[in-house]
């Protein structure tokens, strides 16, 4: 009879471990994606728009270069 009390509560021991290092891994797992969400972000904005000090080579407009109408909407003329 103490023999099975003992297993039953090494079971019970068992599994509060592993549902707290499965909710550890979780959260770690959560934390690492948003990262690389976040590393892939910031590479498409300085792609889009370059650097913002001044060292990129990227453009935020992308086209034909701006015509004797500069500054008015696409398809108007002065």
């Amino acid at each position: 009879m103490a023999s099975s009390k003992t297993f039953l509560l090494l079971g019970l021991v068992f599994a509060v471990v592993l549902l707290i290092s499965s909710s550890v891994s979780a959260r770690e797992l959560a934390e690492a994606a948003q990262t690389q969400e976040n590393v892939q972000t910031e590479a498409v904005e300085e792609a889009n728009y370059g650097d913002l000090n001044g060292r990129g080579h990227g453009h935020g407009h992308r086209g034909s270069p701006p015509g004797p109408c500069c500054g008015s909407p696409p398809g108007r003329c002065c």
